[in-house]
């Protein structure tokens, strides 16, 4: 199954140390809720799914979600919604006995080298249902992030420092290329919708502009 290398570790106990203290997320992102054609009447699994934000959501669009996080921390935020279906990364091989109509895997995949990368899209195709959607997001090199980012040593990540009047987070991230991922899933999936989104992490610091793509793939 995924076996986790050292930055990933590192990007995961970053994640515990911001679900511990102020990162506490209480709506779905604009494009979750202009994108909800995908998600009505469904059997979701929400890939990364934090404090468990988009269940509620999910819900009132008549589906079901089952949610799984690296994050034991978001987990906990989770329980304490009575998320009942939730799943750490540690229990993936769990997720085999589902069968999913839509896979939402939002701002996730950067966290992990491409090996594992290559792994995640292949099991996702094992537990989606025939003509079954993988919604993915994820940080590109359009953002203020990538310019004040500097290569790690033997890996696919750069490490990204931000100090901010906010937040003070150092993070390792795949800035991943967009073709070459297009490319690789379409040896199983085929491409039916391609996006962009950006925001401001904090709107009062220069360099904190993060821009988004958004790739939906349906199972061949």
């Amino acid at each position: 199954m995924l076996t986790l290398t050292k930055y990933e570790k590192l990007n995961i106990n970053q994640w515990d140390r911001l679900h511990k203290t102020s990162y506490d997320l209480k709506y779905p992102e604009g494009h979750t809720i202009r994108d909800q054609k995908y998600f009505k009447n469904k059997k979701i699994l929400d890939f990364g799914c934090g404090n468990g934000v988009n269940f509620e959501f999910f819900k009132s669009l008549k589906s079901k979600m089952v949610g799984l996080d690296s994050s034991e921390k978001a987990l906990i935020k989770c329980k304490k919604k009575k998320i009942k279906q939730i799943f750490s990364i540690k229990d993936l091989k769990k997720l085999l006995k589902f069968d999913f109509d839509i896979i939402y895997c939002n701002q996730v995949l950067y966290n992990y080298e491409n090996s594992n990368i290559d792994f995640l899209i292949k099991f996702f195709y094992k537990i989606l249902k025939k003509n079954g959607i993988i919604y993915l997001t994820f940080l590109n090199k359009k953002s203020e992030w990538y310019k004040i980012s500097k290569k790690v040593k033997n890996s696919d990540f750069r490490i990204t420092q931000l100090n901010t009047k906010k937040y003070k987070i150092k993070k390792y991230i795949n800035w991943i290329d967009e073709k070459k991922l297009t490319k690789k899933i379409q040896k199983l999936f085929k491409l039916i919708k391609t996006g962009y989104f950006g925001h401001y992490l904090d709107k009062n610091d220069i360099g904190t502009n993060a821009s988004y793509t958004i790739l939906v793939f349906e199972k061949k």
